[in-house]
């Protein structure tokens, strides 16, 4: 863990890389054969993170700190760095504060010093779908490109595409916007706030997934010389069995840990109502696969995985779920909830506070 890159290798630095995503990248490009430093704060958690990769080098700093952000990229002399640093829904409506410090002002601080470094350095960013904002399935053809205009309707979606254009003022420089990723060994993980999110959304919306190593796969070529990437806005998604709606995934997602039911039933979004669906949609990712070559993991594959990873507990939970829906019928603002449509923002709000939508 405390073992330093040769002075001659190169190594692509990781920001966040004690988390989920971050972890996935460390193995994957140790599977490259690529010098890594990894970089996060330093928490209990990212401590019991980091024991479980003590051949990867882990350099604690608080990116929130332009100083340290500077001492990260002069001491390690990165030939890359990825950044995924970052507080995601539904954890980024608590303390907009917080999460604009870390999402925008951090990110600032690593292209600053990319920017500035004495050596060649590609930035590569993981940015969102969200940046797209709500988009009304029933007025709006299916899909976004590159191309089409970014219009946030709430926090993270405003920060992330603040933190695109922080990054593109450094010369070489990769932006990914991906998808809603699935972890299929982590799904029982999942907290009860983002399970809460997940109860609220429009039951018909378009959902675009991606398992979480089809994403290393994708960051870690973008870290590769050899891929003509650079100055690119690249959309990530898993291949067309992943273009889901709301509904599906949860339900199938449910199913599959044994929580079949769990979540109440949900509502459709108002077909006349134009900002009330939530950030997510079908994203064409033809020339990011073209160019990095990531899309191994169907989202049948995502779910066989996980029921294997819950395994001999599927009884257990199955037996639990009637428990689950009745807590989360009975959770603001479920509790009382009344159709014909969902209210995502509304009960966004309700639950987070009017900082969720960024306003």
């Amino acid at each position: 863990m405390t073992r330093t890159p040769p002075s001659a290798v190169r190594p692509v630095l990781v920001t966040g890389a004690l988390g989920n995503l971050g972890r996935l990248l460390l193995e994957e490009l140790a599977g490259r054969g690529v010098a890594v430093v990894a970089t996060d704060l330093r928490t209990p958690a990212t401590e019991r993170a980091a024991a479980a990769h003590p051949g990867v080098h882990v350099d604690w700093a608080d990116l929130r700190d332009p100083a340290e952000v500077r001492r990260l990229v002069a001491t390690h002399r990165p030939r890359a760095l990825v950044h995924l640093a970052a507080i995601i829904p539904p954890a980024a409506y608590h303390d907009p504060d917080l999460t604009r410090a870390v999402n925008v002002t951090a990110t600032g601080h690593v292209a600053e010093a990319v920017a500035a470094a004495a050596e060649p350095c590609r930035l590569v960013l993981a940015s969102s779908m969200a940046v797209y904002g709500s988009r009304n399935p029933h007025t709006t053809e299916p899909g976004v490109t590159a191309q089409t205009p970014a219009r946030p309707c709430e926090l993270y979606g405003h920060h992330k595409l603040e933190a695109e254009a922080l990054v593109r003022r450094v010369p070489s420089h990769v932006v990914l916007r991906v998808a809603a990723v699935v972890v299929p060994d982590s799904l029982l993980a999942l907290d009860p706030e983002s399970a809460h999110l997940e109860a609220l959304l429009p039951v018909d919306g378009r959902v675009h997934v991606v398992d979480g190593r089809d994403v290393a796969t994708a960051l870690a070529a973008a870290t590769d010389p050899a891929v003509d990437c650079e100055g690119r806005t690249l959309l990530v998604g898993g291949d067309d069995s992943c273009r889901l709606r709301q509904g599906q995934l949860t339900e199938e997602m449910t199913a599959a840990v044994g929580l079949r039911g769990a979540l109440p039933p949900g509502l459709p979004g108002d077909p006349a109502d134009e900002d009330g669906w939530f950030c997510v949609e079908w994203m064409d990712t033809t020339e990011a696969q073209a160019l990095l070559g990531f899309q191994h993991h169907s989202w049948p594959d995502m779910l066989r995985e996980a029921r294997a990873a819950v395994g001999w507990k599927r009884p257990l939970l199955r037996a639990a779920a009637p428990l689950a829906r009745l807590w989360f019928s009975l959770t603001p603002p479920r509790r009382g909830r009344r159709g014909p449509w969902a209210h995502v923002w509304a009960d966004v709000t309700a639950r987070w506070g009017d900082g969720a939508t960024g306003r």
